[in-house]
């Protein structure tokens, strides 16, 4: 971690008592590990056919990344089908080697304009007196910083990322070592892998597949699932003219 981003989290982290986002206009994306896939289906299903133009994205961990994809100006379908189509997915072998093929896909393809990212907010864990507390990171006014916040909420040493060194005040970890979303936080909608009754096996979320369709499938399945769904979709948000 650079002298930059610890700058970036000193002045840009808030408590979740301060978080003051109406609950009528906020949707948070669940943690999910490699399951997160799912839920980037059903991200990209209520993006491309719903308006959410009015709405802000809170997400942790896995749904930090869903939360930057909703704030992406671009169709979500176009975007998914570039990223799975990239080597990323054939290269990397670990969480690790993944999440970070996936920051550098965003960096290298998109650009700060390309995202409303005022209306992005990430869930961390902060080291404070021993144990890990709810912050919330916003304030973005760059793509770096927000895929620097993503991978800082998909932070758990040698398991989803590579070790980083952090002053000892500012240890920042994975948005999912807590609950999810933070007890003082009301949101409108909550998206999950597991919303439509999809089951999943316990630590499939960690364990890395040995077919890369993997990835393609999983977005899939939650792509068609919330489309099964529409009705249910449909009472919460106005379609897309």
């Amino acid at each position: 971690m650079n002298l930059i981003n610890v700058i970036f989290y000193l002045f840009n982290l808030i408590d979740v008592k301060e978080f003051d986002r109406p609950r009528d206009s906020l949707i948070s994306i669940y943690p999910g590990g490699l399951t997160g896939f799912y839920s980037l289906g059903v991200s990209s299903y209520i993006k491309d056919n719903y308006d959410v133009s009015d709405y802000s994205f809170l997400g942790a961990s896995a749904g930090s990344w869903n939360s930057l994809l909703f704030t992406c100006k671009h169709p979500s379908e176009d975007v998914m089908n570039d990223l799975l189509s990239r080597d990323i997915f054939f290269k990397a072998n670990t969480l690790p080697e993944l999440t970070e093929g996936i920051g550098n896909h965003i960096l290298t393809n998109y650009k700060d304009d390309d995202f409303h990212l005022d209306r992005l907010y990430i869930s961390v864990s902060k080291l404070s007196m021993l144990r890990f507390k709810p912050k919330i990171m916003y304030n973005f006014t760059s793509l770096n910083d927000a895929v620097n916040g993503c991978l800082s909420s998909s932070y758990i040493p040698f398991v989803t990322s590579k070790f980083r060194r952090m002053p000892i005040n500012n240890i920042i970890m994975d948005g999912g070592i807590n609950a999810f979303p933070p007890k003082q936080i009301n949101t409108y909608l909550n998206i999950y892998p597991s919303m439509w009754g999809r089951e999943f096996t316990l630590g499939s979320g960690f364990k890395y597949p040995s077919s890369n369709d993997y990835f393609t499938d999983m977005y899939l399945y939650g792509y068609q699932d919330t489309k099964k769904n529409k009705k249910i979709v449909d009472d919460f948000f106005e379609t897309k003219k």
